[in-house]
C-alpha cells in the first residue's frame, strides 16, 4: 500500500517531475539501461471524462528485474462516485472508497516514482487517459513519459498474436497473453494483480526480443509513444 506521505509540498514534487525531461534525450538507450514503471488502474467505467479511478497500482522494473519491494497500491477516495456495475469487476465498495487516499496525494507519489521512466501497461492508453484526466484536475498538466503497451508488444513478439493484416483484428487481452505465456494472474481485475502479471509479461517478452537481437536491445526497437498523447 502507499504510505500516507504528504507532509511534502506537492507543487515541489510536480516541479521536480517536470525537471526530469530536459535531460531526457541523454537517458537510457538500451532496455537494460532503462527504468520501467508498470501500472494499472481500476475505474468506474470507460469514459475518461465522466468515470473515475477507484484504485491504482504500480511496480518498478529496472535492469531486467522486477523490484517487488517497489510495488505500491492505493484505493482512491471517491465518496460521491457512482460505481454503477463496476463493483462486480474490481470488487470495491462505497465504504472502501470513502476511506481511500486523496487522488492528489496518490498522483504526487506516482510522480515521485515515475521520474523519466517508461510507463508500461496492458491496453495502457486507457489507464493513461484516466490518469491524465485526474492530473489535469489536480495539477493542470499531463504526464510526459514515454509508454509501452504490452498488448501491442505481444503482437510484435509472440507468434500467436502476430498482426494478421485484417482490419478487424483486436489486440489480445491480458488473460489471453498470460495464458499463452503460462503466467498465472493472481487477483485478476485488481490493480495489484494485473500489475504484477503485466510486469512478468513484460520481462518475458523483452527476454525473447533480447535473444533474437543477440546483444543489447535498443529502446528504439520498442513501440514507444508519449503519455501526453493520451
Amino acid at each position: 500500500m502507499i504510505r500516507s506521505l504528504f507532509n511534502k509540498d506537492t507543487d515541489s514534487v510536480v516541479q521536480a517531475y517536470l525537471g526530469n525531461f530536459p535531460r531526457f534525450r541523454g537517458g537510457a538507450t538500451t532496455v537494460q539501461e532503462a527504468s520501467f514503471i508498470v501500472l494499472d488502474v481500476e475505474t468506474t467505467g470507460f469514459d475518461a471524462w465522466h468515470d473515475k479511478i477507484v484504485s491504482i497500482a504500480w511496480v518498478k522494473v529496472v535492469g531486467g528485474e522486477l523490484l517487488i519491494e517497489s510495488a505500491k497500491s492505493a484505493i482512491v477516495c471517491q465518496p460521491n462516485v457512482d460505481l454503477k456495475d463496476s463493483s462486480a469487476i474490481h470488487g470495491l465498495l462505497h465504504e472502501q472508497l470513502q476511506q481511500g487516499q486523496k487522488p492528489e496525494s496518490i498522483l504526487a507519489e506516482l510522480l515521485l516514482d515515475l521520474s523519466d521512466s517508461i510507463i508500461v501497461g496492458h491496453h495502457v492508453a486507457f489507464d493513461l487517459r484516466m490518469i491524465n484526466q485526474s492530473m489535469r484536475t489536480h495539477y493542470q498538466m499531463k504526464l510526459k513519459n514515454r509508454w509501452l503497451d504490452t498488448a501491442e508488444l505481444a503482437m510484435k513478439t509472440l507468434d500467436a498474436f502476430k498482426t494478421s493484416g485484417y482490419s478487424n483484428q483486436n489486440p489480445p487481452s491480458l488473460d489471453e497473453v498470460c495464458t499463452y505465456c503460462g503466467i498465472t494472474i493472481e487477483d485478476r481485475h485488481t490493480a495489484e494483480g494485473d500489475v504484477l502479471a503485466t510486469a512478468q509479461l513484460l520481462l518475458l517478452m523483452l527476454a525473447r526480443l533480447q535473444q533474437r537481437q543477440k546483444g543489447d536491445l535498443p529502446l528504439k526497437t520498442l513501440p514507444l509513444r508519449r503519455a501526453s498523447s493520451c
